[in-house]
């Protein structure tokens, strides 16, 4: 079996090699959904979006109800222009587990980002930025600038100045508590590194 020297490449990282194994598993049987989600996730690593996105869309095709591989079309197929069809994947992505709020989360921001106006949709950006922040109770950053995205792209600019100023100052706090907690840490090494002797 071409699948167990491919599964063992992947976990030294030598993924061109162990794509051409799943890719001699496929001439067997190309109707293998686990076999197209790893070939899809080697070739993504590889940087080969395009080959990516195939095996994922066989994988959706196969198995229609896999989350992981709608996430992935989601975030792969914007590399491609495709931002509608990755809207339609993070939508079915979201029907298959609605509880997955980071996927909400992307899709708010392509919804209210996206270069593509056909795939931009400032109701559903922010409606979906509001249900990420309900969630997470207005204390993640990220949540608030899609929610300040959403409300620009409806035209409504003081609700986004406002949104996008708190964002600022909640990454300022987050960043400050990283550095404090590094700091304390670098501290406590140097303390654990002293020669005994010394202050």
């Amino acid at each position: 079996s071409y699948l167990t020297p491919g599964k063992s490449r992947i976990q030294l990282q030598h993924w061109q090699s162990a794509a051409n194994d799943f890719e001699a598993a496929l001439s067997f049987d190309t109707n293998q959904p686990g076999v197209h989600y790893n070939l899809a996730g080697l070739y993504a690593q590889l940087g080969e979006t395009t080959k990516a996105v195939e095996h994922y869309r066989t994988v959706s095709r196969l198995n229609p109800d896999m989350y992981e591989a709608h996430v992935r079309l989601g975030q792969l197929l914007p590399q491609l222009g495709e931002n509608v069809q990755a809207a339609q994947h993070y939508e079915q992505a979201i029907r298959l587990q609605p509880n997955q709020l980071d996927v909400r989360l992307q899709l708010a921001w392509l919804r209210a980002t996206s270069v593509d106006e056909a795939a931009r949709n400032g109701r559903r950006a922010m409606q979906l930025a509001q249900q990420v922040n309900e969630r997470t109770q207005y204390r993640h950053h990220s949540a608030l600038a899609a929610l300040a995205a959403a409300y620009a792209e409806t035209g409504q600019f003081e609700n986004a100045i406002k949104w996008q100023t708190q964002a600022v100052e909640l990454a300022q706090d987050h960043q400050k508590a990283g550095m404090t907690a590094r700091r304390r840490r670098t501290n406590d090494s140097r303390v654990l590194d002293s020669p005994k002797g010394q202050d």
